[in-house]
């Protein structure tokens, strides 16, 4: 798309070769911006006015590389349309720059990565299609990116989140606290004191089983109890004797 010197007509051409370039003239220090467009064999340069260019559609013509940097300098686009070519790597972040756009289609492409964040400041984006790339993570909270249909972004298969998916997976997995000292800590009493007693229940009853199953070591267990019962009176009357006779003298 082009304008003339009044920006009143508006002509459309097919572009078969656009050279964009960006520089900067060390002479005056001033930023020039140019664009060489060669179509039907005929090149026109456009110089200072790239800026105000606001209507982009390189579709379908087997563009290859990341996504052109250049692009996010021209904010008056209001329209940008990259779809079917084998454009790779990430999404650039700074896409919400381009704050005036209301459509954009980069579908069929081979881009990679999340898709950034700052594309939920595109608050005039009525059309947009992200479908048949290899983009990745949660689909960015925010009204504008959610509002659209699940099918702009079908076809990336590591993408998740609404409107594509109601979560991602690591946020359905239940969450795994790893316990804290004192945790373990109580844990480990607590089976302590289990185990101490059911093991002297155990040895209690085994032990009584011993006594009423077996005749020999009842009568040496009690004959054991009652020596040891008589020695301990035996001690108890000495101490008392001792302490009277302490008490006389």
């Amino acid at each position: 798309m082009a304008r003339n010197s009044n920006l009143n007509e508006i002509i459309e051409v097919e572009v078969v070769r656009v050279d964009l370039d960006f520089t900067v003239d060390q002479d005056s220090w001033t930023y020039i911006d140019k664009a060489m467009v060669v179509w039907k064999g005929r090149a026109d340069e456009y110089v200072r006015t790239l800026v105000l260019l606001r209507v982009i559609d390189l579709s379908s013509n087997r563009l290859t590389g990341n996504f052109p940097d250049e692009i996010l300098n021209l904010t008056e686009l209001v329209s940008l349309n990259l779809s079917r070519n084998s454009l790779s790597r990430r999404l650039p972040r700074d896409i919400g720059h381009l704050n005036k756009l209301e459509s954009l289609d980069l579908s069929r492409n081979q881009f990679s990565g999340e898709i950034p964040t700052s594309m939920s400041d595109l608050d005039f984006l009525s059309h947009l299609d992200l479908s048949y790339n290899k983009l990745s993570g949660k689909i960015p909270p925010g009204t504008q990116l959610l509002g659209f249909e699940a099918s702009v972004y079908a076809g990336n298969e590591a993408l998740c989140g609404p409107p594509l998916t109601p979560n991602c997976s690591s946020e359905d997995a239940p969450t795994h606290e790893t316990p804290s000292n004192e945790t373990v800590e109580d844990e480990i009493r607590k089976w302590f004191y289990v185990g101490l007693g059911s093991g002297f229940v155990a040895g209690f009853w085994g032990f009584c089983g011993v006594l009423v199953f077996n005749r020999a070591w009842r009568y040496a267990y009690f004959s054991a109890l009652n020596k040891s019962f008589e020695w301990l009176l035996l001690k108890v009357a000495l101490l008392r004797v001792r302490l009277l006779q302490r008490s006389q003298i």
